[in-house]
């Protein structure tokens, strides 16, 4: 009798622990166990032809995690980008 009411309250925590995973992922929580880069300082570069941060973060660090350079860039600019003579802040660098 004891060892049925144990795995019953097994089961249910199993069924709990599983909802949370699952309601979490949906939402789009992400665990990360690897280092993040972390961008420092500010510099001025012309947008020029690039119609996206995602192209100009590509161009300013091409072997670098672009989308955390995304990520500052949006956060030092907003979400607005006018393609042509525009000047925007990124990053000086990112580790």
């Amino acid at each position: 009798m004891t060892s049925m009411r144990f795995d019953r309250i097994l089961g249910w925590l199993a069924l709990i622990l599983f909802t949370i995973a699952a309601v979490g992922y949906l939402v789009g929580w992400r665990v990360s166990f690897h280092h993040l880069p972390a961008c420092e300082g500010e510099r001025s570069v012309e947008v020029g032809s690039a119609g996206t941060y995602w192209e100009i973060a590509e161009r300013e660090f091409p072997n670098k995690d672009i989308r955390l350079i995304v990520d500052a860039i949006v956060a030092l600019n907003g979400g607005d980008l006018r393609v042509g003579t525009m000047r925007i802040t990124v990053p000086l660098t990112c580790e």
